[in-house]
């Protein structure tokens, strides 16, 4: 088979046609990965579309940018007739299709160049496209669905005995819904987002209380004794876990009531005494370029966890039932018990956005009472108590219920 011919049949297969002797440098591209192939193909001096002249070759052939665009964009859309069925009664397609300025706006092309737009989608012309499995849900919805359901489930129909009903005690989709469970742990390891937090880091816990109190002692003002653990976002009454932040200010918005007044805040300092390792929600990655060949495979599963991220921050209405947080207490119990690394070293804990304070950082350690000691020489400690704050200051209109 000859060249010209191979070239012509791969140009039918994916969905494009040639533009002719031009060549693009990267600067007309705003796609990281884009930008990337066209360093790492440079072969000439000047760009047709820009007219960048440089010594060294910094444009590549336009033709091999638009073959690596569409190996992006097959890997998301494909050709409707491969998937959809056609009745021309019926107006052509059963499904709507996508031409190729709907599909380069929504891969993000359409902010490029405006000459390189117009030749991209002289390119792709004469092709429609719809998304891969066109009938079924992309996996971002699928996670996003399945997550509502595993909530719905464990707040209305079954908190305790979910993952061992059988038919026909439970409908279809709640012998699948917890399965999203086993979904975030396989995302959470999938872009690494596992972080080991060194020894000495600081980490502050707060107290509000009536001024007649004098709060002092790590017993006290670390993680609750059980009888008064309260049930909160992430974990259930009779639970004790440690409610910490990075900052005083996170760590006071987060516990701030104005039904306490007059009242005084009273910041402790806690270093811990090993390396703590934490499951991160706080700072989840980019959504990759769809042409990022080592990393698009992530897109799907980041972009429900972003979403996702937003939802377990957001605030919870002081009169919103207790059973609202089951979802969030569920997981993080999942996490704690059963998320394990390559090394079999489970969490410490886990790291969300403020739902009080906006670019704060607060975390649920998985440490009890007895974990946070005034002396390192205590056989359990874990969280050491370095100093103790105390601050009169008016309560905060109620907003959201602690985290």
């Amino acid at each position: 088979m000859g060249r010209a011919k191979e070239l012509w049949m791969k140009q039918q297969e994916q969905g494009w046609s040639s533009t002719g002797d031009k060549q693009v440098c990267d600067r007309c591209f705003e796609d990281y990965a884009v930008r990337e192939f066209v360093q790492a193909h440079a072969t000439a001096s000047r760009c047709s579309y820009c007219g960048r002249k440089s010594t060294k070759p910094v444009a590549a052939e336009i033709d091999d940018v638009v073959e690596f665009i569409a190996e992006g964009i097959n890997a998301e859309y494909e050709d409707p007739v491969h998937s959809v069925g056609w009745e021309s009664a019926e107006g052509g397609w059963q499904l709507p299709t996508m031409d190729s300025w709907e599909v380069l706006s929504k891969v993000g092309l359409d902010d490029s160049n405006d000459k390189v737009v117009d030749d991209l989608r002289e390119a792709f012309s004469q092709s429609q496209w719809v998304h891969t499995d066109p009938y079924g849900d992309l996996l971002c919805d699928s996670l996003r669905y399945t997550w509502a359901e595993f909530s719905e489930q464990v707040k209305h129909r079954t908190r305790f005995v979910f993952f061992r009903l059988t038919t026909p005690h439970k409908s279809a989709w709640e012998s699948e819904s917890h399965g999203i469970l086993d979904s975030l742990v396989h995302i959470a390891q999938e872009v690494d987002l596992v972080r080991l937090i060194p020894v000495g880091t600081k980490w502050y816990r707060a107290h509000q209380h009536p001024p007649v109190e004098r709060l002092k002692g790590a017993k006290r003002l670390g993680a609750p004794p059980r009888e008064r653990a309260i049930h909160n976002r992430m974990s259930p009454a009779g639970i004790p876990m440690l409610h910490v932040a990075h900052d005083q200010l996170t760590a006071a918005a987060e516990i701030a009531s104005a039904t306490m007044h007059p009242s005084v805040l009273t910041i402790a300092l806690f270093r811990n005494l090993r390396p703590i390792r934490i499951l991160n929600l706080r700072d989840i990655p980019e959504i990759p370029s769809l042409f990022d060949e080592k990393r698009r495979h992530q897109r799907m599963a980041l972009m429900f966890l972003r979403d996702f991220a937003d939802e377990i921050s957001r605030p919870i209405s002081v009169a919103a039932a207790p059973y609202e947080y089951v979802p969030t207490q569920v997981m993080t119990e999942f996490f704690r018990y059963l998320f394990h690394q390559e090394d079999d070293e489970p969490l410490d804990g886990v790291a969300f956005r403020s739902s009080k304070r906006s670019g704060g950082i607060y975390y649920t350690l998985f440490f009890d009472n007895t974990s946070c000691a005034d002396s390192a020489t205590d056989k359990d400690a874990v969280m050491l108590l370095k100093t103790v704050k105390r601050i009169t200051t008016p309560a905060a209109p109620p907003t959201t219920a602690h985290p």
